[in-house]
């Protein structure tokens, strides 16, 4: 064993390059503090170049470092080794987030700090610190891009380098190595080709539809077989670039509406393809190709959503375009692998599924990311029993060679319907997909919720449970009246809420908190539910006191439930 501590006392020092990177320094200050307050020790950190006087901690490449000691090239992704040697300590990577994950790990494992949410982190208390003498602990993970749309991670930076996020939402600062800088993100059509600025003088820039009878510039999309619009969407990413050449991805996608263009060149196209992916893949083919040479790094990102979610027959994405595949239309209490009931669509004539989609979109991209659902978007408190099937449906992107995950929380609000725990969760996972999920929600709910864990666990397995037993499907915008919500379940789940409170009558007010955001959503689904009969008003106004009190700005997706400035929401749950 190797002793680092004890009563206050260490022979180790914190060793860091000279000419470090922010993100370096950064992980040794990190790995400092929470060696302090969990030991009450002082670690010092020094630079490589200073003489060696006893046992040391080395992050990130130093000259202590014995040759073809740390396999670098091999550390894709993000991925660290963690490795002893003569009783000294390597923590490196090919990245500074490398570097500053592999710390993250090397506290949770071997010290014991639990990163639980981004207003609890579990620091244990100890006179003495001792850990294996040898360890070689690589760790790669299969996304390079791994992006959580929880509030409770992409409103805190340093919560969010500590879940090992690196996507765009993060707020990501280069002392946590920075993050993957996007251009638009999604949706850009408009603005790449604004339709009020070309529209009047050029409609043929636009979709043609056949049952609107013409050109539209309300909810359009582009004529992507128009030579011109081609030629301004390669300005348009050039001028990026020009400005901004930090970025790493571009996105050219469609508009977040159907109407895609039927004139006879795209209609030909997407014939030939038995897709409207057809028109889309060649065209953002064109861009990226326009830009490969100058900047071979930089990738187009675009959309395989709604009307593009099928593959195209004929066409492959160039190397340095990332399909984003969608899975908005499926159901998520059951895993996709097992469930096509609410992902079919038709294209030309021609029936898929969402796993026909995975299976031929793996075969043909280099580079297929995924953006994935895991909230309710209509009810962002009510019970969405699609916790125990996140595990099986990131495994399942992981076998069709995802290489880059969006998972779409709720981003709104903090304090969704156990959005602290589905974060918890999916950054563990898309980490480490083979990790166990029922120790993953238990680790959890011990930490977040107190002596209140074991019946918030039952409340979880209630709603999970229902939809197995009786094969209910519950998409992403389901409403309070699935079959899921009946009143058995909602009465059993009211018995355990109130058990959850009596639980933690004498726990901290940080554990009474959680569990009061916890009650939450069987109030809502109650308040919702009464809109019909007319709920009181009085009522509702304590509801939305006590969101307010909570942090909760909205209860679904762009409504801001605000009780003095915004009425509208009052009026829903009051059926009116």
């Amino acid at each position: 064993m190797i002793k680092l501590c004890e009563n206050g006392h260490t022979d180790y020092r914190i060793i860091i390059p000279k000419n470090y990177e922010a993100a370096t320094c950064y992980a040794a200050e990190e790995l400092s503090v929470f060696l302090y307050k969990t030991t009450k020790t002082a670690f010092t950190v020094g630079f490589d170049d200073s003489e060696k006087t006893g046992c040391e901690i080395v992050l990130g490449t130093t000259e202590r470092e014995p040759d073809n000691f740390i396999p670098r090239d091999s550390l894709k992704n993000d991925g660290f080794i963690i490795k002893t040697q003569n009783g000294d300590i390597f923590i490196s990577g090919k990245t500074g987030r490398g570097i500053l994950y592999g710390v993250y790990s090397f506290l949770e494992e071997y010290i014991g700090v639990k990163f639980i949410s981004y207003d609890y982190t579990y620091i244990p208390v100890t006179d003495k610190i001792e850990i294996p003498g040898e360890i070689n602990n690589t760790q790669i993970p299969p996304f390079e891009y791994r992006d959580i749309y929880y509030r409770e991670i992409i409103g805190n930076p340093d919560f969010s380098a500590r879940r090992k996020c690196n996507g765009f939402h993060g707020s990501l600062s280069d002392r946590h190595g920075g993050k993957f800088i996007y251009a638009g993100f999604v949706h850009t059509f408009n603005s790449i080709v604004p339709p009020e600025k070309y529209f009047s003088e050029h409609p043929e820039y636009f979709s043609f539809v056949s049952k609107k009878g013409g050109r539209i510039s309300e909810h359009t999309q582009l004529c992507l077989t128009n030579p011109e619009v081609l030629e301004i969407a390669k300005k348009y990413v050039r001028d990026i670039l020009d400005k901004k050449p930090e970025t790493n991805i571009i996105s050219v996608s469609q508009n977040d509406w159907y109407n895609p263009c039927e004139c006879e060149n795209c209609n030909k196209i997407d014939e030939e393809e038995g897709s409207h992916a057809g028109t889309l893949i060649r065209f953002v083919n064109a861009v990226a190709d326009s830009i490969k040479n100058d900047y071979p790094d930089v990738i187009i990102d675009t959309l395989a959503y709604q009307y593009t979610r099928a593959c195209p027959k004929i066409t492959k994405p160039r190397e340095n375009v990332a399909v984003r595949l969608c899975t908005i239309e499926c159901c998520f209490s059951h895993s996709l692998k097992y469930c096509d009931k609410t992902g079919a669509l038709e294209d030309f004539g021609r029936k898929h599924t969402i796993t026909d989609d995975f299976d031929e979109w793996s075969k043909i991209s280099k580079r297929l990311y995924v953006w994935d659902y895991v909230t309710d978007f209509c009810h962002y408190l009510l019970p969405h029993p699609n916790i125990y099937i996140l595990k099986d449906n990131i495994n399942f992107f992981v076998e069709h060679n995802v290489t880059g995950l969006f998972e779409q929380g709720c981003g709104d609000t903090i304090n969704s319907d156990f959005g602290a725990l589905r974060s918890y969760v999916l950054s563990k996972l898309m980490w480490e997909p083979s990790l166990d999920l029922d120790k993953l929600i238990d680790e959890f709910l011990f930490y977040y919720y107190g002596k209140a864990n074991k019946t918030v666990r039952s409340y979880i397995d209630l709603f999970a449970a229902e939809v197995i037993n009786k094969d209910i499907c519950v998409g992403t915008f389901a409403f309070p009246d699935n079959p899921v919500y009946s009143e058995d379940i909602l009465n059993k789940a009211e018995k355990l809420v109130k058990k959850a409170k009596e639980a933690v009558l004498y726990e901290s007010d940080i554990t009474k908190n959680h569990v009061e955001i916890f009650a939450l959503g069987i109030e809502y689904t109650r308040l919702f539910n009464k809109r019909h009969t007319g709920a009181d008003s009085n009522e509702i106004d304590c509801f939305i006191r006590k969101c307010t009190v909570m942090g909760i700005t909205h209860i679904r997706e762009w409504s801001v439930l605000n009780l003095l400035e915004n009425q509208s929401e009052r009026m829903t749950l009051m059926g009116k």
